[in-house]
C-alpha cells in the first residue's frame, strides 16, 4: 500500500477513523473528558514528530502519484471547510 510505502499510514488510519466516527456526540464527549488533555499535551505532538520525521516524500516518484496527491489534498481541504460549518448553514 502507498501509505505504507510513504510511511504515513497511521496518519491515514487516523484520518479514516475521526471521519467515521465524527457524528458520535457521546463518544466524543466521553473522549474529550477523559483523555483528551492528555493526549493533546503529550503524545500527540510525539506521535506527529515521528510521523514527520519518518515520511518518505520520495515514494511519490510518478506524476500519477503527485496528481492522486493533489487530489487528496483538494478533497480534505473541501469537507474540512464543509464539515466545519454549522449544521445549520449546511445543505
Amino acid at each position: 500500500m502507498r501509505t505504507c510505502q510513504l510511511g504515513v499510514f497511521a496518519i491515514f488510519g487516523a484520518f479514516m477513523v475521526g471521519v467515521l466516527l465524527h457524528d458520535e456526540e457521546q463518544l466524543l464527549q466521553a473522549w474529550k473528558q477523559r483523555v483528551g488533555r492528555f493526549v493533546n499535551v503529550f503524545p500527540l505532538p510525539i506521535f506527529f514528530a515521528c510521523t514527520g520525521l519518518r515520511t518518505r516524500i520520495g515514494g511519490l516518484d510518478a506524476m500519477t502519484l503527485w496528481a492522486w496527491c493533489l487530489v487528496f489534498l483538494v478533497l480534505a481541504t473541501v469537507l474540512h471547510r464543509y464539515m466545519s460549518l454549522p449544521s445549520e448553514v449546511r445543505v
